[in-house]
């Protein structure tokens, strides 16, 4: 009768030894989710943000007015390194024209359903009518998502181009309505009629 107890006594450990295994298991997955590089995140982040451009610059060089119109958010701005800016319904009044581009430096920032892009880029693009080379100058991207999936919040850009000589009034006007929005000229007034177009993209 004595001999039962000792030979129950080895498999209570065992199943304790059973038991505990699925617990350390599970305890050891933060650790193993924490021990994801933070580069990886970020290296996904660049990904997407230069998709994200690109797809932006592509519809551009394109004239994919409809396609702009569904990236764009309708909340969307874009901002010139001289103080003119558009609103949505005014850039696809008169979007860019993009003959080619080329980006570098990517680097990108995200936190949850935002995403904030800052590049260079180098393109062809026209001006007046007359294209034109530019070199690599920085931009600035932010991206959103919602309902209808990744959208163009906001895009800024900060080459700030050599100033221009003194232009008649009639002139200026012409000038604010150039459809590259690559250089951002000095010293331009905003028309009466609203804000003036920013010539950088």
């Amino acid at each position: 009768m004595n001999a039962h107890p000792c030979h129950r006594a080895p498999r209570r450990g065992r199943a304790a030894v059973v038991l505990a295994a699925p617990v350390l298991l599970l305890v050891g997955v933060p650790f193993a989710l924490s021990a994801v590089p933070a580069g990886a995140a970020e290296d996904a982040d660049t990904s997407k943000g230069t998709e994200l451009v690109q797809r932006f610059f592509d519809l551009l060089q394109a004239g994919n007015v409809a396609g702009l119109g569904k990236l764009l958010s309708p909340a969307f701005q874009i901002q010139g390194a001289d103080g003119g800016y558009l609103t949505k319904q005014r850039f696809l009044a008169n979007p860019s024209k993009v003959a080619s581009y080329t980006l570098s430096n990517v680097r990108a920032t995200r936190a949850g359903a935002a995403l904030v892009v800052g590049y260079d880029v180098a393109a062809v693009v026209t001006i007046n009518g007359v294209q034109l080379a530019r070199d690599p100058a920085p931009r600035l991207s932010v991206f959103i998502k919602g309902k209808n999936g990744w959208q163009l919040l906001a895009h800024a850009n900060f080459n700030v181009a050599a100033a221009q000589p003194p232009e008649s009034r009639g002139d200026r006007a012409a000038s604010q309505g150039a459809v590259s929005l690559f250089d951002s000229p000095v010293g331009q007034e905003a028309p009466a009629s609203g804000p003036i177009r920013p010539t950088g993209s």
